[in-house]
């Protein structure tokens, strides 16, 4: 923002930084809030928000893998070997979640199947690249989230705490790297930006498993983080081009595809462990993450395509009610003046 809209872009800043703290619940919100703005502010916004919220959500994250190191018996997932403490931790969360009192929100609307069919049918190429680049990005961190720490008790016959820490690193890298993209925004479009950065991602995942050295596989574990740093916030800056309340239904989505990736690709490598050994299948995590490069280019394509319309192929209204579709077009309608 410039001349009279700096202090107000500035207050978007500064609200979207601490919406990241909330990770879990609030990032639809924070989505719906960057709707008004430029496409650069969106972009630099989201990458704001993305960047505290991986300090608050992700590093605290009881990854499998730290699990595997420390209990070898659980060679493909979390079985009943694992450590008591775990399952005492996870059912007290559980029970937490169940018994407090979450306060409704005035005029909030119920998310429904007519809703996500609704999203579908205004722009269901940009929904299904965002998607899949998602799924496939979330497969690659949940792969290395598994793998990276076997790979180096098994190559380097690291202890279990010097092998989560590669684990540490690779987050680590994501939380640096989501700030070194910020100023790369105003240069250079998202895509082009999802491409390169999951093109380094992929190059260095590969160069860690194949280290012959510990110290150099942490050091390219902590470079794929940096690879790795911006592709989620870059596909959520898409979000926006979906009008209003449906641009968190969008990020809603996204975090579904996202758990379904992390909940199936970290396993489904194990086969190929056994057979062909764990530096293996840690280099096989470069596929997906060579693969959101190749959808980013689609992705740059499908976002120049027709404005999300206001009716559905239903007939029905897609935001749910006026104001929704209003706000959307008061937006376009800044933007073009």
């Amino acid at each position: 923002g410039t001349g009279n809209e700096a202090p107000a872009f500035r207050r978007e800043e500064l609200k979207t930084r601490l919406l990241g703290i909330g990770m879990t619940t609030i990032h639809p919100g924070a989505s719906i809030g960057v709707h008004p703005h430029d496409d650069n502010e969106e972009v630099y916004l989201i990458l704001a928000g993305e960047g505290i919220a991986t300090i608050d959500g992700r590093e605290v994250r009881v990854h499998p893998g730290d699990v595997m190191v420390n209990h070898p018996g659980c060679s493909h997932g979390l079985r009943n070997e694992s450590s008591e403490e775990l399952r005492v931790f996870a059912f007290a969360v559980a029970v937490a979640l169940s018994a407090l009192p979450f306060a409704d929100v005035k005029g909030r609307q119920n998310l429904d199947v007519g809703h996500l069919r609704g999203v579908a049918a205004g722009r269901s190429r940009l929904l299904g690249l965002m998607l899949g680049a998602i799924f496939l990005y979330v497969a690659t961190e949940g792969m290395l989230g598994v793998w990276l720490p076997k790979h180096q008790v098994e190559a380097f016959g690291a202890g279990p705490t010097v092998a989560a820490l590669s684990v540490t690193l690779f987050w680590a890298g994501i939380t640096i790297g989501r700030y070194v993209a910020v100023p790369l925004t105003r240069r250079h479009s998202p895509a082009r930006l999802l491409a390169g950065f999951a093109g380094l991602e992929a190059v260095f995942i590969v160069a860690t498993a194949l280290m012959p050295g510990l110290i150099w596989s942490q050091v390219f574990a902590f470079l794929a983080g940096l690879g790795a740093s911006a592709c989620w916030p870059l596909v959520a800056c898409y979000t926006p081009r979906f009008p209003g309340w449906y641009s968190g239904v969008v990020y809603s989505l996204m975090m579904l595809a996202g758990t379904a990736a992390y909940s199936t690709f970290s396993y489904a490598v194990g086969p190929a462990a056994e057979a062909l050994g764990i530096s293996v299948a840690l280099a096989l995590a470069a596929i997906p993450a060579g693969a959101v490069v190749v959808v980013a280019f689609a992705l740059e394509q499908a976002a120049k395509g027709p404005t999300f319309p206001d009716k559905s192929t239903t007939g029905q209204e897609i935001a749910g009610n006026a104001g929704c579709a209003g706000n959307a077009g008061n937006s376009d309608e800044k933007r073009l003046h």
